[in-house]
């Protein structure tokens, strides 16, 4: 009776460490009543309870539960050795070992490891191996996992063990991701998820897509990276599986997205996280990132602490590879700017190598890409030359924005030693990474991150074109760049989950807006707003634009022959300098203008005066910041302002320039562009504003003098107008007439949003019509104008647009829009003479100064509006 109990009590037993890894909860439920079944004549045998404990080790591990998990595991192993089951001991040996390594006890995972390859045969041997070869990549020893790593697929293979062959390939090809066998990476993981599917191990399955995920970041398709992230962690919550370590894949390609600020946030809670799940080996990976992050944000000290905490846990952990990164992290934080101590521009010189040698081949060229800057800068003894050798060997497997940073590493040391024409090849080699980078994404948000690159590649080439006395290829290089940039915004009108998701938000946003401030449920539903807003941000960053842009730059007679007696002024900020390209009489010149800080300085002062209580703004003091940006930003250019109209295409610090106040351009038709090439291709799209044109005009609610507008505005162009207001005035019924007509107005409140331009909002009856909303256009309008405060505004710091540069991505020729505070009550009397001015067959540029003219002296109102793209 008694045996029959045992068997009975190990049975159950055994039956739950079978499942432990596939039904973790059954598992455990098992397990528990097997050890809860009596044994007559004698207390449980080590035998049972070792391998009760196995049971709960596996299942605890596979819950995310790593401190019980370790215990159990330790339990196991005791017991079943103590039973003289040495076998069993030793095959529970196995996920001990990880336990080990997770808890960042690298020598004792090691140890425990060979003990039980020593007491294995056949697949369970080789089961061991496997997970030696983890723990090997783990440490660094990134050669020596994927060596034992070939040798374990194999013997799975051999052994008919599909399940084992499938986590095997899973680590292979993870380990050649990591050395950038990407090719090779993608087919172990795709026959491995294959395997997966059929044996419905969906734990498994759902971490394979999230290390799919992991490895297109790596090889620099971030949105095809955030979707697998998101799909892979939708999967687990479903199945109630908790891993944090995941946390630390999102958190590294957030970081190469460039969204610095929720990845540090993101980073430090998983610091926490980890700690408190006991994850020892992730906590330390984790403050690597954090330091990371704070580098990313501009904050070299606390990335200098958090790195030098990392280094400790690695070096406790013996984990010297993982050391040497965050070595690599430590320096780069102290010497984020000169002075340099001696002894890091020497670690400077060999520290790439070091990386590539322990298996960090990506970290390796950010390293080396950096150690020439560092190197010229400094102007030691050390030569960069050994350094690029090894950045010519090893670039051209590299994703594309580390392939940039090489070839940028390259032109700036060429440029140093006057080396001109070497210089501009090793440029465009970088043109080409950040253009193969950009063609893919489809996120406003991931694009505008590119910025950083984008100017220093202006900044080189406006360099070489200055030391080569050939302003024309400064805007050959200002063009490149820039031509082309705007984001094709029908993309995201293709995926249902974005307009579903944008439909909510509208409906939260509307019912938000209707609660008064400081409820209960004014707070309720301005979290399920954020949320909305971050559920949006997700998805779209995970659309991918695929092809990239067929605009090709315009050379310097297209422009000139299209400007005629019109003039150019292209802006760059170069080292701190604001430079200007202008474009007159078919000449091009270089301008360098003054320092970029001054400018900024100006441009605010001239804003603030604008943002200032109609009724208590001194006009004086309006009329004195105009001439003080004037005299900052268009002074030193000479001649280059005509009367017979300017095209600027701004930069930096003259970004959200109110044009049209500044003295010298008060009778001027002035067209702001993202690129001289965007400009002639909507100048053509613009064609004639004939008389005979439709035109639709809306009213938003909340401002007591839109209505009004919108009616005088009407009656001007008589029966072409139709008239949206009141309750009609949703963003269905403002979007469908947007499609029919070829100019639409809309006087209602706006806002940009710098975090998120897409969210840039103009508020109608139902709630805001957002930048996501003009992917649905079927047919855009060829004019938009917006009588709504900061809708032509744009990031000083990303380039990033608001709404009147998304309707250029949209597909609409030009709009006129505001980059100041829009006054209700005083706009009308400015938009009826512009639109009369337009109704006569005045381009919307001479229609803006003739209503600024109708109204002098200027008000507020009309000194922020502002015409782009073309007209």
């Amino acid at each position: 009776m008694g045996d029959d109990l045992t068997v009975s009590a190990l049975g159950l037993a055994r039956e739950a460490l079978s499942i432990a890894e596939t039904d973790p909860r059954r598992a455990l439920a098992l397990a528990h009543d097997a050890a809860g079944r009596p044994i007559r004549g004698r207390g449980h045998d080590s035998a049972l309870d070792g391998t009760v404990a196995w049971a709960h080790g596996i299942a605890y591990r596979q819950l995310g539960k790593r401190g019980e998990a370790l215990d159990a595991l330790q339990h196991a192993v005791a017991l079943l050795a103590n039973s003289g089951n040495e076998v069993d001991a030793a095959r529970a040996s196995v996920p001990l070992a990880f336990e080990y390594f997770n808890a960042g006890r690298v020598d004792g995972a090691l140890a425990q490891l060979e003990w039980a390859e020593a007491r294995l045969t056949g697949i369970e041997a080789a089961r061991a191996a496997a997970q030696r070869a983890l723990v090997l990549n783990r440490s660094g020893l990134v050669g020596d996992s994927l060596r034992t790593w070939d040798r374990v697929v194999e013997q799975f293979r051999l052994a008919d063990s599909p399940g084992d062959v499938a986590k095997a390939l899973h680590q292979r090809g993870l380990v050649r991701g990591y050395l950038g066998e990407f090719d090779s990476a993608d087919d172990d993981l795709a026959e491995a998820r294959e395997i997966l599917a059929q044996q419905g191990e969906e734990a498994n399955l759902s971490t394979l897509i999230h290390n799919q995920g992991f490895l297109a970041a790596r090889r620099g398709d971030l949105p095809r990276a955030l979707h697998l992230f998101d799909v892979a962690q939708q999967r687990m919550v479903g199945l109630g599986v908790v891993r944090p370590a995941m946390l630390v894949d999102r958190v590294e390609t957030m970081l190469d997205a460039g969204l610095t600020s929720e990845a540090r946030d993101l980073a430090e809670e998983a610091v926490a996280r980890l700690a408190a799940a006991g994850f020892e080996a992730d906590r330390a990976e984790a403050c690597l990132l954090v330091a990371r992050a704070c580098e990313a944000c501009r904050d070299p000290t606390a990335a200098l602490g958090w790195a030098e905490q990392a280094q400790a846990l690695f070096r406790a952990q013996s984990r010297p590879g993982w050391e040497r990164l965050s070595e690599y992290t430590a320096l780069r934080a102290r010497t984020s700017k000169p002075p340099y101590r001696d002894h890091d521009v020497d670690r400077w010189a060999v520290i790439g190598d070091e990386l590539r040698q322990v298996g960090w081949w990506a970290s390796a060229l950010e390293a080396d890409a950096r150690a020439v800057a560092v190197l010229d800068e400094a102007g030691g003894p050390e030569e960069p030359g050994p350094i690029l050798a090894r950045l010519a060997r090893h670039r051209r497997r590299a994703p594309a924005l580390t392939r940039l940073a090489a070839w940028l590493a390259e032109a700036r040391h060429r440029c140093e030693l006057g080396e001109r024409e070497s210089a501009e090849r090793a440029l465009a080699a970088g043109l080409r990474a950040l253009l193969d980078y950009r063609a893919t994404l489809g996120s406003v948000e991931l694009r505008s991150r590119t910025a950083g690159r984008a100017g220093e590649i202006i900044q080189l080439g406006v360099r070489l074109a200055l030391e080569r006395h050939r302003p024309d290829r400064a805007l050959y290089w200002m063009e490149a760049v820039r031509a082309g940039q705007e984001l094709p915004v029908g993309d995201l009108g293709k995926d249902p989950q974005v307009v579903e998701v944008i439909e909510s938000l509208r409906r939260v946003a509307a019912r938000f807006e209707s609660e008064p401030m400081g409820t209960a449920e004014a707070q309720r539903l301005r979290r399920k707003q954020a949320a909305l807003e971050e559920a949006l941000r997700r998805r779209t960053r995970s659309v991918s634009h695929q092809g990239g842009s067929d605009t090709r730059p315009a050379d310097v007679k297209r422009i000139a022959a299209a400007l005629g007696p019109r003039c150019l002024i292209e802006y760059a900020t170069v080292a701190e300098t604001l430079v200007a390209l202008v474009l007159e009489d078919g000449e091009c010149r270089l301008v360098q203008v003054g320092p970029a800080s001054e400018a900024r300085r100006a441009v605010a002062a001239l804003r603030l005066e604008l943002r200032a209580d109609p009724l208590e703004a001194d006009p004086s003091a309006l009329r004195h910041a105009a001439a003080a940006v004037e005299r900052f930003v268009l002074a030193p250019l000479a001649s280059a302002v005509t009367s017979a109209g300017t095209v600027i295409v701004p930069d930096g610090p003259v970004a959200s320039v109110p044009w049209g106040v500044l003295p010298g351009l008060a009778d001027v038709d002035v067209v702001v562009a993202p690129s001289a090439t965007s400009w002639l291709e909507g100048d053509r799209r613009l064609g004639g504003l004939l008389s005979e044109t439709s035109v639709a005009v809306v009213a938003g609610p909340g401002l007591r003098h839109a209505e009004d507008e919108a009616r005088a505005v009407a009656s001007v162009w008589g029966e072409q107008a139709v008239v949206i207001c009141g309750e009609d005035a949703t963003v269905e019924r403002v979007l469908a007439a947007m499609n029919d007509a070829v100019i639409v107005h809309i006087a209602a409140h706006g806002s940009f949003r710098s975090d998120n331009p897409l969210l840039s909002a103009i508020r109608l009856a139902d709630g805001p019509l957002t930048g996501y909303d003009l992917a649905r256009f079927r047919a855009p309008p060829s004019l938009v104008v917006l009588s709504c405060c900061d809708t032509g505004m744009s990031d000083s710091e990303t380039g990033a647009l608001g709404l009147s540069g998304l309707l250029v991505g949209a597909g609409v020729a030009g709009s006129v829009a505001s980059v100041a505070p829009v006054s209700d009550d005083s706009s009308k009397d400015f938009m009826l003479p512009f639109h009369r001015a337009l109704r006569m067959g005045c381009h919307p540029a001479h229609a803006l100064s003739q209503g600024r003219i109708a109204v002098r002296p200027t008000g507020p109102s009309a000194a922020g509006f502002v015409c782009f793209g073309a007209g």
